[in-house]
């Protein structure tokens, strides 16, 4: 992974256009949500995986890279919670997953307007 999120809601956007009428636009967003996933180094099966202990891992050693990289976004509780989820040995729960998750978006968030 190269640290590098999934834009989601870009995401959902373009798999909007499957719904089109014309073949080419069909292609093109099938293309086009394809190439996102192969950018930040994700499957499928990441993206849609199913409920339960079968569910595809969110990569959250990646995803604490890019929070950490982004560090002068986050507030001084995220820091901790992120030094914290990194250095535990046991799986993340569900609640520290959405947490991170959480924390994840609202980083990029401010890095997409940083970096515009």
């Amino acid at each position: 992974m190269t640290g590098a999120v999934l834009d989601r809601r870009k995401l959902v956007g373009v798999l909007g256009l499957l719904g089109s009428e014309h073949d080419g636009e069909i292609a093109a967003a099938g293309r086009a949500a394809n190439a996102m996933l192969q950018k930040v180094g994700i499957s499928w099966a990441d993206v849609i995986a199913p409920d339960g202990p079968e569910a595809a891992p969110i990569n959250l050693d990646g995803l604490i890279r890019f929070c950490f990289d982004w560090g002068n976004a986050l507030t001084v509780w995220e820091r901790d919670f992120l030094r914290s989820v990194e250095r535990q040995r046991h799986r993340l729960s569900d609640k520290q997953t959405a947490t991170l998750i959480q924390i994840a978006d609202r980083v990029r968030a401010c890095a997409d307007v940083w970096v515009e």
